[in-house]
């Protein structure tokens, strides 16, 4: 990731989206340097300054979950006994 000032790379603008991607390309402006100062603004203009408190999501278990404890040995023994059981 590079520095938002840094002009090592560049992005393209089209506001153009009814397009396949070769088209899109094609037609869109080149422009140098970050593509974060244009996305700021853009954010800026759609009012998007409102901040939102991130959702607590609920995971089925507790991590590490019990897949993060097993034993690669143990998997393979499972593996091969259920190949001969089908």
């Amino acid at each position: 990731m590079n520095h938002a000032d840094s002009t090592k790379y560049g992005y393209w603008t089209n506001d153009n989206v009814d397009t396949d991607a070769d088209t899109w390309l094609e037609k869109a402006d080149k422009h140098t340097g970050s593509w974060w100062g244009h996305w700021q603004q853009w954010l800026d203009a759609r009012n998007f300054s409102q901040k939102i408190d991130a959702r607590v999501l609920e995971g089925e278990l507790d991590a590490p979950g019990h897949y993060v404890k097993q034993r690669i040995e143990d998997v393979l023994k499972t593996q091969e006994e259920n190949r001969h059981v089908a």
